[in-house]
């Protein structure tokens, strides 16, 4: 079923990173009860920040993606290794992010393939 496209600005660089880890994490994991998941089976942002849109069991498996997040991306802060399937994926996001200039935005389709820059809309 399709899910309408979510435009959202985010305050700072660091809730992309977040976010496409977060990606990277989920997608090469096949996870399809994660943020990502949960927004492409239907779910809204507001129902993400919402304890009482969301099932307990579904909140603990948030948690436990949430912890796997975090080290990786301390694992990036400080350089040091981080899951193999998650990095791939996770550099080839950042590379599609990086070549995507003024006007143009980056389109993510999950289950993951391959990111698209593309024109931005009107």
């Amino acid at each position: 079923m399709p899910h309408p496209a979510i435009d959202v600005v985010l305050e700072t660089r660091s809730m992309l990173l977040h976010d496409l880890v977060h990606y990277a994490v989920e997608g090469a994991e096949g996870l399809t009860d994660g943020f990502w998941g949960l927004l492409a089976g239907g779910a809204s942002l507001a129902d993400l920040r919402d304890p009482d849109a969301i099932t307990p069991e579904v909140w603990e498996r948030l948690l436990r993606i949430e912890r796997r997040v975090a080290r990786l991306q301390g694992a990036l802060a400080r350089g040091g290794p981080e899951e193999e399937a998650a990095r791939t994926l996770l550099r080839a996001v950042r590379g599609a992010w990086a070549a995507t200039s003024q006007g143009r935005s980056l389109e993510l389709s999950w289950p993951p393939s391959s990111p698209r820059v593309v024109q931005a809309p009107a």
